[in-house]
């Protein structure tokens, strides 16, 4: 990761009473830094886990998040639920401050740091918990330019971190799979598909398809896809590429979900 990133983030976190990380609900371990962990916890910082996406898994899989990410909120953005939540935990941290001895830091506002990876959420949390669009979102990674502050309440100021969480470029596959590549400009799409497929084999079967068969192998199931949606090259040979962007895109834009057992309950405090 570049150097002034990392000076970026090491001032943010250094000034921040409280960091927030937010990772995707259906590949939580794949974006949570470890790296940025260690200096949270190193500083002695407090940290909340922000899940979201939650509306895109099923009960199960939010108990195994809980139990191996401890802290954690669910929350989505989309479905605007959660932020009730969210909310208490960040006020709870700000009414743990009044005790400081240190009269500064006791009269002053709480300052949570938030980081993520791309398309993640993060600027969509900040302008859930602002109510008011106070920073600009997109799609696209990278949208977010410089240190902005947001004040949610008058005891409590978010500051939206520099950029989000960089990649190194041996994590190509993992920007594929987190939505800040656009499949169109890849080359040897259908090995990112592979990938993917390796990750989630029975999801993907069971979205396109209503079922699950241990013995497809992914060359096969891509050739599946492109029969369904007659993708076919000239000479009416499968076009797996096409497939395999199609695959890419809908798991992107989260057509592609894990609620394969259960209806989440979005009345549930998770």
């Amino acid at each position: 990761m570049a150097k002034n990133f990392w000076s970026n983030v090491n001032k943010v976190i250094t000034d921040s009473d409280l960091v927030m990380m937010v990772l995707d609900a259906r590949i939580p371990e794949l974006t949570l830094n470890h790296e940025i962990e260690k200096k949270i916890m190193k500083l002695n910082k407090n940290i909340i886990f922000i899940i979201n996406k939650c509306d895109l898994i099923d009960k199960k899989h939010a108990e195994e998040i809980k139990k191996s990410i401890p802290n954690s909120v669910f929350i989505s953005t989309k479905k605007h639920f959660g932020a009730t939540i969210l909310k208490k935990k960040i006020m709870h941290f700000a009414s743990k401050k009044q005790s400081n001895d240190d009269v500064e830091i006791r009269n002053r506002s709480l300052i949570v740091a938030v980081v993520g990876y791309p398309n993640t959420g993060k600027s969509s949390v900040i302008n859930m918990l602002a109510g008011k669009g106070k920073t600009k979102t997109s799609s696209y990674a990278g949208y977010t330019k410089g240190l902005q502050k947001v004040r949610i309440s008058p005891k409590v100021m978010l500051f939206d971190s520099p950029g989000v969480i960089s990649f190194e470029n041996k994590d190509k596959i993992k920007q594929v799979i987190l939505g800040s590549l656009n499949p169109a400009n890849l080359e040897d799409i259908d090995l990112y598909a592979y990938e993917l497929i390796k990750y989630l084999n029975e999801i993907i079967q069971i979205h396109y398809f209503d079922s699950f068969d241990k013995n497809l192998d992914d060359e096969n199931l891509l050739i599946k896809i492109s029969e369904k949606f007659n993708y076919k090259k000239k000479g009416n040979e499968f076009d797996i590429n096409k497939a395999s962007e199609k695959l890419i895109l809908d798991w992107q834009k989260g057509k592609i979900n894990m609620v394969v057992c259960d209806v989440l309950d979005k009345s549930e405090d998770f």
